[in-house]
């Protein structure tokens, strides 16, 4: 069966193949990610995340589990990248350990 014709990956001076319906390489993929969540996470992110740790003071996966723990973070059920919003119903507020142990999973599965 033949191959769909690759094209170059849309980051400047990179003549890396991919498949057609992606716009970046695996390398740089990360770096627009990065660069995304970098210009969302300013002054009006962190005004957003006070007020809804305000309002769920404690981590929610902590409560799940019958534990009761002080919420730190606040985090996307959705991603920025991944097209998620910072409305309510898409964050979550977690302690420290809960949110790095969700994003280092999302990370993993490329999320």
């Amino acid at each position: 069966m033949p191959y769909k014709t690759r094209k170059p990956c849309n980051f400047p001076g990179c003549g890396t193949l991919i498949n057609v319906g992606e716009r970046f390489c695996a390398i740089h993929k990360r770096e627009m990610n990065r660069r995304a969540n970098a210009d969302h996470y300013d002054s009006r992110w962190r005004k957003i995340s006070k007020l809804y740790i305000s309002k769920h003071p404690l981590c929610a996966e902590c409560e799940r589990a019958g534990l009761l723990t002080p919420a730190v973070e606040v985090h996307h059920v959705i991603p920025v990248a991944a097209g998620g919003s910072d409305m309510g119903k898409n964050l979550m507020a977690l302690c420290k350990s809960c949110h790095s142990r969700i994003s280092l999973k999302e990370r993993q599965h490329g999320v």
